[in-house]
């Protein structure tokens, strides 16, 4: 398996591949995951989301979506 590629509105794909962010919010001890809200189109565009909705502890990451190689259709038997 390997990262998909994700072309965004506007982009060719000739053009490298964009990066899309999350958010992980953290909630309680040992920082579990309470929350992870995706995706944006810029780390500074998540975190100002995680500052208008009050996140308190959260961290801003990159995403990747895994993708098989080649891609299956279907169910396989």
């Amino acid at each position: 398996m390997r990262p998909a590629a994700c072309v965004l509105p506007g982009r060719r794909e000739a053009e490298p591949p964009a990066r899309l962010f999350g958010i992980i919010r953290y909630d309680g001890p040992g920082r579990a995951a309470a929350e992870v809200v995706v995706a944006f189109p810029s780390a500074p565009e998540a975190d100002q989301h995680a500052k208008d909705e009050g996140f308190g502890d959260y961290q801003v990451v990159p995403l990747a979506f895994i993708a098989e190689d080649p891609p299956r259709h279907g169910p396989t038997s």
